[in-house]
């Protein structure tokens, strides 16, 4: 089915697929008046099913001004089996012939260590040094490519060879000429050695010397470096800002100082390594929410709320989430009145990173923020990068005086890194300037049109050719997919033979089924570039069998359409209108109308599917209502049951109690009689024995007496008194 085009509030012809990982190259279908999968189109609300976890819907319709178009093809079965196959025979005759060579009956073939370096540390775990030998290895020539000149649309490439299957490279002293850049970040054509910039920063040179060599708190603080945080901050429409060296360690060195323990951060699974690596850092709890899905973050950010810290249930101390304006391996641009919306309502912290997206979207090349008309201060913190829109280096991050003046003092990479290089502030702040147009010219201006026209015709011709291509329209960022693993190296080299230079991406930087291959447009591009490598990218295409989109393809255009820059279509006399304008004209009508077509087969299908439901919804309404009064009834029995049940059994246990009540009465009666009788017969007993013991002592006084006087009257005359009781005790 071929795409449809639509139009958004402000009249802009959106030209593509309207589809998000759709089954069998479908498109998907339209709910709440919004084509599924990040396709948004403001159309009245209509009564749907709740959008679940894994639907990727924009429900938030009022958010957005204009079209928001993302296209991510569902990744064709055939192509995902065959690429499994082949990483599977991959790994089988890699693990076999390393068997064979390990016996000596192979000859090694592939890139191994020199032999000074046999006794080095391992730097690789077991399979990824099986990976890196088998396949990275064999490809290692399509990266790292030494480059002679600057890096603009064109560019010059030194020659290499490799003798030891590509762990090594030699130079051979050629040099390709006039290579067309695809692969660089230089998307507003900044990376110039001639112009104002480039003369800016040679001035800067010879007055401040190439480098600082102090941090910015010690002796490495210049007006130059007041002079661009100033004006990034008037840039970016925020309170104050902060630049530094390096644009990886902006985020992975200041992350850590705005949370820490106890704090909660929700980072897109797609985020860049450097967001990545500060959020570890930083102590914090880590969640990951589904890429671009907003019914995801919900719900983590639900959870946080309701369930709070780990054991302790305590809240959270600071929710922080995570996002990027542009995603670099995915094209895709950030949700971003969503994020605001619900970072509000759930009292989080948004911290979005701009580097691909700042200077390269918008209508004034504010990033993303520009791009969607909002407010830079409903962004909690901004950062972005130097190194791409601006053909510099370093980054930034911007938001309110408070938050700015904190990291100065807590951020490691304000306080330990070195100073920006003084050529490099001056080229930003002349850059800046232009794109701001601060510099009295319109040069800003043309260079965003120029990109935005350029990213939208380097997408639309790739999409008619078959291609299968992600990201959002307007993103100049252009994954194109390569699938195979064989056909990452395969599309490099016979892009380079054609003098294109590209960058391939694999496995692990991508899932392992969606190696692709990555353009980047520029507005340094002219169309007659474009054209060039649109024709070896369709003639690369047909060799390695690259065009897997199932969508009906469009017929091409005359090739004679896009051969003229916008300057000269907007010179042109209405007289004199070429033919091939009024071709596309023509073919516009023809979409139009086939549009309004489906679009009232549309409108009446989603009438009779609501009134369907409609029906579908009383009756199922009486049917509950039915079944409540049937479970009404039951529970009533049920409970009248159980309270004769539980009578009946109060009566039997009250019997039985009584009962036990009787039983114990007895046994302790007659246990109290027989005690009586035991205590009776002990006392009968103890008053014999007092009675006897009583006559017994009579019986020894009296025989003491008689003693006494048989001794006194028979005696020798004399009484022992002591003699007479030890008689006395020995008797006795």
């Amino acid at each position: 089915m071929p795409p449809s085009m639509t139009k958004s509030s402000a009249n802009k012809q959106i030209n593509g697929d309207v589809c998000h990982r759709t089954s069998n190259g479908k498109t998907s279908s339209r709910r709440n008046g919004f084509v599924k999968n990040h396709c948004l189109f403001q159309q009245p609300q209509q009564k749907s099913r709740r959008p679940s976890e894994n639907d990727h819907v924009v429900r938030n319709a009022s958010l957005y001004n204009k079209a928001f178009v993302e296209q991510f093809e569902e990744t064709p079965l055939l192509v995902a089996v065959l690429t499994y196959v082949g990483y599977g025979i991959l790994t089988i005759f890699g693990y076999l012939r390393d068997f064979l060579r390990h016996w000596g009956m192979e000859k090694c073939h592939v890139a191994r260590e020199r032999e000074e370096q046999k006794d080095f540390v391992p730097l690789y775990q077991d399979f990824e040094n099986f990976y890196t030998r088998n396949l990275y290895m064999r490809i290692r020539d399509n990266w790292n490519r030494p480059i002679c000149s600057v890096p603009g649309a064109k560019m010059d490439l030194l020659e290499r060879a490799s003798k030891d299957y590509n762990w090594t490279f030699q130079h051979t002293g050629k040099v390709v000429k006039d290579v067309i850049n695809m692969g660089s970040y230089n998307y507003l054509g900044f990376a110039e050695n001639t112009g104002r910039c480039a003369d800016a920063a040679t001035e800067s040179t010879h007055e401040y010397g190439v480098g600082v060599g102090s941090t910015r708190y010690e002796m490495g603080n210049l007006d130059l470096h007041e002079d661009l945080e100033q004006l990034v901050a008037r840039f970016l429409g925020v309170e104050s800002s902060m630049a530094f060296g390096m644009g990886f360690a902006t985020n992975s060195m200041n992350i850590p100082a705005l949370a820490g323990k106890g704090c909660l951060i929700l980072s897109d699974e797609l985020n860049h390594a450097s967001l990545v690596l500060g959020a570890r850092l930083s102590g914090s709890i880590i969640r990951v929410f589904k890429h671009n899905n907003m019914v995801s973050l919900e719900k983590l950010l639900r959870d946080a709320i309701v369930h709070g810290q780990p054991r302790t249930r305590r809240p959270w101390k600071k929710i922080l989430i995570l996002v990027e304006g542009i995603y670099s391996m995915e094209g895709s641009i950030v949700r971003l009145p969503e994020v605001i919306a619900l970072k509000e309502r759930y009292k989080a912290f948004l911290y979005l990173d701009e580097a691909h997206s700042i200077g390269a979207l918008g209508p004034r090349g504010g990033g993303v923020v520009d791009y969607f008309g909002l407010d830079p201060k409903d962004v909690d913190i901004m950062m972005g990068t130097f190194t791409k829109s601006f053909g510099a280096a370093g980054g930034y991050i911007g938001g309110k005086r408070e938050l700015i003046d904190y990291l100065r003092s807590h951020s490691h990479s304000a306080i330990y890194a070195t100073s920006m290089s003084p050529p490099v502030s001056q080229q930003i702040i002349t850059s800046m300037k232009i794109i701001m147009g601060e510099d009295g010219t319109t040069l800003g201006g043309v260079r965003l049109r120029q990109l935005s026209e350029n990213t939208t015709y380097f997408r639309r011709k790739l999409r008619e050719m078959g291609f299968i291509i992600y990201g959002n329209d307007d993103s100049p960022v252009v994954p194109m997919m390569l699938y195979m693993p064989a056909k990452i190296g395969a599309f490099g080299r016979e892009m380079l033979k054609r003098n294109i230079g590209t960058v391939v991406v694999g496995f692990p930087a991508t899932p392992i089924i969606e190696s692709r291959a990555r353009f980047c447009v520029s507005a340094a591009h002219t169309r007659d570039i474009l054209d060039t490598a649109l024709e070896a990218i369709s003639e690369v295409g047909d060799v390695l069998q690259l065009k897997y989109s199932r969508h009906q393809r469009r017929p091409h255009l005359p090739s004679s359409l896009g051969s003229w820059s916008s300057e000269e279509s907007l010179l042109q006399e209405p007289n004199h209108v070429k033919p091939s304008v009024i071709v596309a004209h023509r073919l516009t009508d023809r979409r139009e109308e086939d549009g309004k077509k489906k679009g009232g087969r549309r409108e009446e299908d989603g009438r009779k599917m609501g009134r369907r439901r409609e029906e579908g919804g009383r009756k199922t309404g009486r049917i509950r209502e039915e079944d409540g009064r049937t479970t009404g009834r039951r529970r009533e029995e049920d409970w009248r049951k159980t309270g004769r049940r539980r009578e009946e059994d109060g009566k039997k246990t009250e019997g039985r109690r009584e009962e036990d009540g009787r039983k114990t009465g007895r046994r302790r009666e007659e246990d109290g009689r027989k005690t009586g009788r035991r205590q009776e017969e002990d006392a009968r007993k103890t008053g014999g024995r007092q009675e006897e013991d009583r006559y017994q002592g009579l019986f020894l006084e009296v025989l003491f007496v008689f003693t006494s006087l048989i001794i006194l009257f028979c005696g020798t005359g004399s009484f022992d008194m002591n003699l007479c009781l030890n008689c006395v005790s020995s008797r006795a």
